[in-house]
């Protein structure tokens, strides 16, 4: 059963990764991906481009970058539905969460 559990929360993190890929541009370097309950949680690391890296070099530029960022995520998640990470855990999106 853990490994099992393992192996779908591996698949959902490939699929997070090409979903960011195919309609961001360029997915995360790193995914861990938890299931707890009915959430899936989805730790990613090395998302910025090399001018976002530049721009978080400062508080205010964390910021406006996370804001960027949170309503790009929001927006993008609502037009273009991930129907594969969808199938994958038997449900429907309801909410993102982000945080930076």
């Amino acid at each position: 059963m853990e490994e099992s559990r393992r192996d779908r929360e591996q698949a959902f993190a490939n699929l997070v990764r090409a979903y960011r890929k195919n309609h961001i541009g360029k997915g995360p370097e790193k995914i861990k991906v938890t299931f707890f309950g009915n959430w899936a949680i989805a730790h990613m690391a090395g998302s910025l481009s090399p001018v976002e890296r530049f721009i978080a070099r400062t508080d205010q530029g964390r910021m406006m970058i996370w804001q960027a960022r949170t309503h790009m995520i929001k927006e993008l998640y609502q037009q273009t539905r991930p129907v594969d990470m969808e199938a994958l855990v038997g449900c429907e999106f309801c909410k993102i969460v982000h945080r930076y």
